[in-house]
């Protein structure tokens, strides 16, 4: 007999035994192409390993410098509030400071703000407290990488580093008060020289001050956004990954973020929505909307909580929808909006009904595991998260397991061990590792070899959300088919599937799909993560401990021996 036709009949006999001890297999007809198109192929995203670990904490974005006889009633107070309505934690000191020395206090704060806003007027340089301010901060600038953006309120650049002019004058009036202290004096020159060759903003080239406060705000928001993408833990290898949304965004109004559950699209969102915010005019990110429509009064309860933050109108309310005054302020708005987590393409639809009265430019980004969401929304461009590389993985880990980039070289083992179990699963990754944090490396060993046997409570309850959405028990039978034979060993193509379901088959592996709970390869080969398998082998576990007469799927040696011998499980 032919090798191959053996090895054929071999597989063939094995499948048939594997339906009959699982009692859960249905006739199908054939599935066509179309199953074969290319949302099926995981995309292979070439990222580098760019893990930024935080520097110290600040406690401010922005610390305003200002002489305060000059502005603090006028152009500081109206930017200060400017950046307080955009969110940025600023620092503005309120009171009106006489004597020749900074409190401690102050010089403290400068050392903790992000950014320094110093804004030059008159007399700014007449002031000891200004003065000593400004070399405090351009020490930081030094120290600490601490950003300093000038802005030339009414005086010019070159007055500022030749120190004449008007802001000579004052200048000149304390240096005479300090004529015994050169040292000091010279801190205070030298500064001025440096500050005045930054790059900043001059009142006389922006007019009115409104448009200029306006551009000051949307050039801080930029700079803080580029800074906390390097800041933010866990944002382990996905600059490739930002890139390409970005790239999506600047071709379609509307773009998808797909993928299974735990694989990283609400941290992918959030970072493209920190990065691209401050280009937009109003910005809402909304975390969770599945979980959002299931407790909070629903659809309109959503809607009213994007309507209030783009508008920032506290008083409005969905009924306001059918005015023609808000849709007149929403078209004058190029908005940037975030749905996270949309699991229903109705409401998926309604909530985006609005946007097309958003201002030209407007983004919409969705998230979601369900293509079918994404079709609903417009969606034509969707971006379908990878899993990440091995050595972005292990990175990531260690973050969680050990507080570092790498692991501990006794733990290199373990860690590897622990990094395979995941394959890729950002959520698998931060869960394990933080779970494993501290623990001896027996502990380890023992926790590793029992995940083979049991997933983890917390990655299995994420994951189980993508099979508690399918819509029926067919479709979840199937699910549970695939991960049984997936887990025994048997490769399932499309072609097998045929001989297994019956006319159901078309929309039941269409629909796992587009729930990202299965792929299919070039070949035909149905394909599941490891994780999902797991999960699925769970979730039939759990079906046999709760009617151990009826059982459906056998996998475990144990259970095929009891079942073989008694018809049922002991």
């Amino acid at each position: 007999m032919d090798a191959t036709f053996s090895l054929t009949l071999i597989e063939a006999i094995l499948i048939l035994l594997a339906i009959a001890i699982s009692k859960a297999i249905r006739l199908i007809s054939p599935l066509p192409d179309s199953c074969k198109d290319a949302v099926d192929s995981i995309p292979t995203v070439s990222s580098p390993s760019n893990i930024i670990v935080a520097p110290s904490a600040t406690k401010y974005d922005v610390f305003l410098s200002f002489r305060g006889e000059d502005t603090r009633d006028a152009f500081s107070s109206y930017l200060y509030e400017a950046l307080r309505e955009a969110n940025i934690h600023t620092f503005m000191d309120h009171k009106l400071h006489k004597g020749d020395h900074i409190s401690s206090i102050l010089l403290k704060t400068i050392e903790e703000s992000e950014i320094s806003l110093i804004i030059f007027s008159k007399d700014y340089a007449s002031s000891t407290w200004c003065m000593d301010e400004l070399f405090h901060i351009m020490k930081c600038k030094d120290k600490y990488g601490r950003l300093v953006i000038p802005i030339f309120f009414q005086v010019d650049p070159s007055n500022i580093r030749k120190q004449n002019g008007s802001f000579g004058d004052g200048f000149a009036k304390l240096k005479q008060r300090f004529k015994h202290n050169q040292e000091r004096v010279q801190k205070w020159e030298n500064a001025l020289i440096k500050v005045a060759s930054l790059f900043g903003w001059d009142s006389k080239n922006i007019r009115p001050e409104a448009k200029l406060v306006k551009k000051i705000v949307k050039d801080i928001l930029s700079k803080l956004n580029r800074k906390s993408s390097f800041h933010v833990e866990g944002l382990v290898g996905i600059d490739h990954q930002i890139q390409e949304v970005e790239e999506l965004l600047s071709e379609a109004r509307i773009v998808g973020i797909w993928g299974m559950g735990g694989i990283g699209k609400t941290t992918l969102a959030s970072a493209v929505f920190e990065r691209l915010r401050a280009e937009f005019e109003a910005s809402c990110f909304v975390e969770d909307v599945r979980k959002l429509l299931e407790k909070n009064g629903g659809l309109n309860a959503l809607q009213e909580k994007c309507l209030k933050e783009l508008l920032k109108d506290e008083e409005i309310n969905t009924y306001n929808l059918r005015s023609d005054f808000v849709r007149r302020r929403l078209h004058r708005k190029k908005i940037l909006l975030v749905l996270d987590d949309v699991d229903n393409f109705m409401a998926a639809e309604n909530l985006i009904k609005a946007c097309g009265w958003f201002g030209e430019g407007s983004r919409i980004i969705i998230t979601s595991r369900d293509m079918q969401v994404l079709k609903n929304t417009s969606a034509f461009l969707t971006y379908r998260v990878p899993t990440m590389y091995h050595h972005d993985a292990l990175h990531l880990f260690s973050l969680k397991a050990f507080k570092q980039n790498q692991p501990f070289k006794n733990y290199l083992e373990l860690s590897k061990r622990a990094v395979y179990y995941c394959h890729g699963n950002p959520l698998a990754l931060k869960v394990l590792g933080c779970f494993l944090h501290g623990r001896g490396k027996e502990v380890w060993d023992s926790a590793l070899t029992k995940l083979n046997h049991t997933l983890h409570k917390d990655i299995f309850k994420v994951l189980k959300l993508s099979f508690d959405g399918l819509d029926d028990d067919m479709q979840k039978n199937v699910f549970l088919d695939l991960a049984f034979f997936l887990n025994v060993g048997h490769g399932i193509s499309l072609d097998c599937t045929r001989g297994l379901y019956g006319s159901h088959a078309r929309i039941e592996i269409s629909v796992l799909k587009e729930r990202s709970l299965i792929s299919v390869d070039r070949y035909g080969n149905i394909e599941m993560h490891a994780l999902l398998v797991e999960m699925g082998l769970e979730i039939s576990q759990q079906q046999l401990i709760s009617n151990p007469e009826k059982p459906i799927r056998l996998w475990r040696p144990q259970d095929v021996f009891h079942f073989m011998k008694n018809d049922k499980l002991m």
